[in-house]
């Protein structure tokens, strides 16, 4: 690649991590702070923008950007935005972990603060006192009896900036962006590390790969912080590329790859392993260490205490997440197994997880990496750096297909291998092209390449339309019509017909309802229902029984029947093949015990 080839990615590369990380780090430094608006927002977001292109040499109005690039970004977050917000509804509905994170990021962009208090909570706080907010699944109570996610913030933030430009339709945006702004960075990537003027080919095959495999399909469609963390891990590993291959000009390189690896650090639990061996790397790097030791106080000391103190703070207001990991890492293994656990263990991997695997096609994506780990190995010794850190950096996740450490229902249980299986499986995949294109085996590469996104497609095709509880919205918004702006509900867990995705969220979302998830009749007695004008309970027929005692001397209540569509799901440990969208009902009962 020439030098001016060269240039101009690493220029390209400087102004699309400048973008991206000065708004999501002005985000999570301004929810951590308490000062979430959209003036302090975009402002902070511009200067540090401004701040960032001034480390690079290069002149802003000097970086070219590469043919057709701007257009395809446009293109791919208005066709995104649509896709994810058509086939996934903006939803609050808590349960699972896209819900919390919805709902939070909502919450945060209404309030400026990751802290939310309203009578319900505080009725509810003053039952159960600090710890896990039971009526609100996701949610945990402060020492205050304020609600705060039990999530870290980077996701959620990044989420909460959109939302108070876009509202609703914040989040789809949001993950477009992310997608977007993934593919720009994996095409940098793929021009640089393959010297050959063939690039857009090799770029175009990444791209159909990854769009068309089911987990990104599925997934950037939800709020998921998975969604951040795939753009974070591949721009980290993309700058330290840069950073091993390019020793000029570096200072912006490094504080590109500090603010990429520490943001990724508070995204997710395996961040602090990724931020461990980034650092460890990028200090390998001579030119790094003398860049380091050039001036410690604020290379070093500085930079230092900024982390330190930005911890100290995530530590505070995320503490419930925390505390539970610490948990989970500290508890005392089991020293014994039984031959029987043994065999069950084993009978749920190769009955549950293989069958779960090869059925949404993640068998295809180890075969490609493990073939092209072969040749790395065997044949191509120019490229075994780059293996060898794909697999320090990713080795310790390899746990995961033994133990996902999540509910065992799929496609849910997918998420542990969508950010970072997916593209080393799409990387591998293109230089196994690349190795074919070298010996001239063009059409045998090209056929590889239509095959395996027709394979794809013939999995993904499956769930492209799918949209689970799409009429779910417009039933509460007739439910709330019979209701009061002054009142409490109290739902039942049922109530949607699907306990993964609850409705209290989204009665609160669109009328400014104060509605809890109620699971306790004997709460009742204890709540100061004089709080509240009017106090509702939602609760199905075949629940009703255990609410009598509430509702013995209420009116008679008000029938409803919601219907809606969600994946079956089968709780027992085999694989019965791909969920399927299943209608199902519910007769409502709406009543007023207040």
């Amino acid at each position: 690649m020439s030098s001016s080839d060269t240039t101009r990615n690493h220029n390209f590369l400087i102004l699309c991590s400048s973008l991206i990380l000065s708004y999501a780090w002005s985000a999570y430094l301004l929810a951590l702070l308490g000062t979430f608006y959209w003036w302090t927002l975009w402002p902070l977001t511009l200067c540090l923008f401004i701040g960032l292109l001034k480390l690079s040499v290069t002149p802003f109005t000097s970086i070219k950007i590469p043919h057709n690039t701007l257009f395809s970004l446009l293109v791919a977050i208005l066709v995104g935005t649509y896709i994810f917000s058509h086939f996934h509804p903006g939803s609050f509905f808590t349960g699972r972990d896209q819900g919390t994170l919805a709902y939070a990021a909502h919450l945060l962009a209404e309030s400026g603060t990751p802290y939310t208090e309203s009578p319900a909570i505080s009725s509810f706080f003053e039952i159960y006192g600090a710890g896990a907010a039971l009526n609100f699944p996701g949610f945990h109570y402060s020492a205050t009896g304020s609600l705060i996610a039990q999530f870290p913030l980077p996701y959620i933030s990044f989420l909460g900036g959109f939302n108070l430009l876009f509202g609703i339709h914040g989040a789809p945006i949001a993950n477009a962006i992310l997608v977007g702004f993934f593919l720009l960075i994996a095409g940098t990537l793929l021009r640089s590390a393959l010297s050959n003027k063939h690039t857009l080919y090799y770029e175009s095959i990444f791209c159909a790969l990854i769009l068309s495999a089911f987990p990104l399909l599925w997934f950037a469609r939800y709020t998921l912080s998975e969604n951040l963390a795939l753009l974070l891990l591949l721009l980290s590993f993309t700058l330290f590329f840069f950073l091993r291959t390019k020793e000029e000009n570096q200072t912006s390189l490094i504080v590109l790859s500090i603010l990429s690896t520490s943001l990724l650090f508070f995204t997710r639990i395996e961040g602090v392993w990724f931020f461990g061996i980034f650092t460890l790397l990028a200090l390998s790097l001579p030119h790094v260490r003398s860049w380091l030791a050039s001036d410690v106080p604020v290379r070093i000391l500085l930079p230092s205490s900024l982390f330190v103190s930005i911890l100290c703070l995530a530590l505070i207001i995320s503490f419930p997440f925390y505390k539970t990991i610490a948990s989970l890492l500290i508890s005392t293994p089991k020293t014994t197994q039984t031959a029987t656990q043994n065999a069950d263990n084993a009978a749920f991997f190769y009955d549950f997880l293989l069958p779960v695997y090869s059925g949404y096609g993640l068998h295809i994506i180890i075969l490609t990496i493990v073939l092209a780990l072969f040749r790395v190995i065997v044949r191509d010794r120019h490229h075994r750096h780059i293996t060898g850190l794909l697999l320090l950096l990713t080795g310790p996740l390899l746990f995961y297909f033994f133990d996902p450490q999540i509910s065992a229902d799929h496609p849910w249980m997918l998420r542990r291998f969508y950010y970072w299986l997916l593209p080393i499986g799409c990387f591998a995949f293109i230089y196994i092209i690349y190795t074919l294109h070298q010996k001239r085996y063009h059409l045998t590469g090209i056929t590889l390449a239509i095959a395996f996104v027709i394979y794809n497609l013939t999995i993904s095709s499956s769930f492209m339309t799918v949209r689970e509880h799409a009429a779910l919205p417009l039933h509460v918004e007739q439910i709330q019509s019979l209701l009061g702006p002054h009142d409490l509900v109290l739902i039942d867990r049922n109530a949607s017909t699907d306990p993964w995705s609850l409705l209290p969220g989204i009665f609160t979302h669109t009328n400014n309802l104060d509605a809890v998830y109620f699971f306790n009749p004997e709460d009742y007695e204890k709540l100061k229902t004089d709080r509240f004008k009017y106090i509702h309970l939602i609760t199905t027929v075949d629940s009703s029984e255990r609410y009598k005692a509430l509702t013995e001397n209420a009116e008679d209540p008000i029938t409803y029947t919601l219907t809606t569509e969600y994946l079956t799901r089968d709780p027992k440990a085999t694989f019965t093949g791909l969920p399927q969208l299943t209608e199902r009902s519910n007769d409502l009962l709406i009543y007023k015990i207040k």
